[in-house]
């Protein structure tokens, strides 16, 4: 077990010999009914695959042939498990880290194709192995056909205009507002951004209407000096490289007047689908913003790869079941699948590589 657990803490020749030593002396005929399984996954690493495929045969043949007798009280539970882990550990090679996982597939030379499916990162992952088919995991390098972009604080900052904006109609109604407070309105909708500024207070949806008018007012007043000087360290590059390799580009932003700042960046021939704020009910972190845009494009979610800077953003996303990239501090974004300060000297091929 300990080998099975920490395998990687130790030599191919420690493992040899412990696995030499254990298989003699192991009773894995009336033994633990895990035994059988553990020394399958064992023996399939270390390359003895006819070794492992009789043991696996006797990990699952306790119950399917009662080889012990007593199938009749309940099923061997851990023996139940084993089988899976032996497919999944043992012949398809998985190794699970924090950030990501590998396969190193060693089948029987009588099996033809293995498929399995497991989570990782609250995402259904799939490994397909077959003769003339390496293990991929579903979605790989090649199978992203599009970037779904945020807005706000990834191709430019107008987080600092939303912050002016929100503190003049905080100064007016005479409530504190603070920039700390002002992060926790990354990525959330207007309606939600103002309950959280009003902390409490108690308003009609007319009134609720009237303060929104307010304060867009303002943020349209400040972003009419915006350019396409404005746009974000990096973004422009990798934009382009995004379409010349063929993929497909959408911004999924909570702002309604993402449009009037795409056009003011100057981005309007670079982008292929633009959702906003209007374009669906449920605003971040619902995933239903990058539903859509993925419906628009035309492709999968799980082809599509989304660029935000938000908490809630990456959580959209993820519930989407798209692959992120998450801009800013880990504390913020880190349940992203490739975090990164910004897209400044980043190319698609190394964020593509990142994330297989």
């Amino acid at each position: 077990m300990l080998f099975l657990l920490q395998g990687d803490e130790f030599d191919r020749e420690t493992l040899e010999a412990n696995y030499a030593f254990y298989n003699r002396h192991t009773d894995l005929s009336h033994g633990s009914s895990l035994g059988p399984a553990i020394h399958a996954i064992l023996a399939a690493r270390l390359g003895r695959v006819e070794e492992a495929y009789e043991h696996f045969r006797r990990a699952a043949e306790i119950d399917m042939k009662d080889l012990r007798g007593n199938t009749r009280d309940g099923i061997h539970g851990a023996a139940a498990g084993g089988v899976w882990q032996a497919l999944a550990f043992g012949f398809a090679g998985l190794r699970v880290g924090p950030e990501k996982w590998t396969v190193e597939a060693r089948l029987p030379p009588s099996w033809r194709r293995m498929s399995l499916q497991f989570n990782h990162r609250g995402r259904r992952q799939t490994v397909e192995i077959g003769p003339r088919r390496p293990a991929r995991r579903s979605g790989d390098a090649r199978a992203i056909r599009a970037f779904v972009f945020d807005l706000d604080g990834v191709l430019t900052d107008t987080a600092e205009h939303h912050y002016f904006a929100w503190k003049k109609l905080a100064d007016d109604e005479g409530i504190p507002f603070t920039r700390e407070e002002n992060e926790a309105l990354r990525g959330v909708s207007r309606r939600e951004s103002l309950r959280l500024l009003l902390k409490g207070r108690t308003v009609s949806e007319e009134e609720a209407g009237e303060l929104m008018a307010r304060k867009n007012a303002h943020y349209l007043a400040s972003i009419r000096e915006v350019t396409a000087s404005d746009l974000l360290p990096g973004v422009e590059g990798l934009l382009n490289e995004i379409r010349t390799s063929g993929m497909r580009i959408a911004v999924a932003s909570s702002s309604k007047n993402a449009a009037q700042v795409i056009g003011a960046l100057g981005l309007r021939e670079q982008i292929d689908v633009l959702c906003d704020g209007s374009s669906v009910e449920q605003p971040k972190p619902a995933p239903d913003l990058f539903l859509e845009a993925a419906r628009r494009l035309g492709v999968s979610p799980r082809e599509c790869v989304a660029v935000e800077d938000a908490a809630a953003g990456i959580e959209a996303a993820r519930r989407a079941g798209m692959r992120t990239v998450g801009i800013g501090p880990a504390a913020r974004v880190g349940e992203a699948d490739l975090v990164l300060p910004g897209l400044d000297g980043m190319r698609l091929e190394t964020i593509l590589r990142a994330l297989t």
